[in-house]
């Protein structure tokens, strides 16, 4: 089911589980790769996963909700975060009309996409 960023903590936090941190390439790679193994179709516009980082707290300054720490890396697509229009909140986001190919995006916190959870939220 599509959730908002807020909404897919708190589905998380049902399953005893946190939004993913995805702060290394391997746990990215990891992250796609079950994605792309689920039935759902990821090929149109506002699909996406919802992870747990935002800019909330300060803007610009993105943090890994699940552990307090500071976005040193991910796989964020050319020209992101930008920032847009209440853009505050990160997903996973694969829409290649506009060449996002399961990159790392900044995007609206009311947005409905999937949440991606994980059990093991530890930098």
């Amino acid at each position: 089911m599509r959730l908002n960023w807020f909404e897919s903590i708190e589905y998380c936090s049902r399953l005893g589980m946190r939004l993913s941190v995805l702060n290394t390439l391997e746990k990215h790679t990891e992250a796609v790769r079950e994605a792309q193994a689920t039935v759902r179709d990821f090929s149109g516009f506002h699909n996406g996963l919802w992870i747990g980082g935002s800019d909330l707290g300060k803007k610009g300054s993105f943090v890994w909700l699940p552990t307090g720490t500071k976005v040193t890396w991910t796989k964020w697509k050319f020209g992101e975060p930008s920032g847009g229009a209440n853009e505050r909140c990160m997903n996973l986001y694969n829409w290649h009309e506009e060449e996002f190919y399961w990159m790392t995006n900044d995007a609206n916190c009311e947005l409905r996409f999937y949440a991606l959870c994980q059990h093991d939220y530890k930098v």
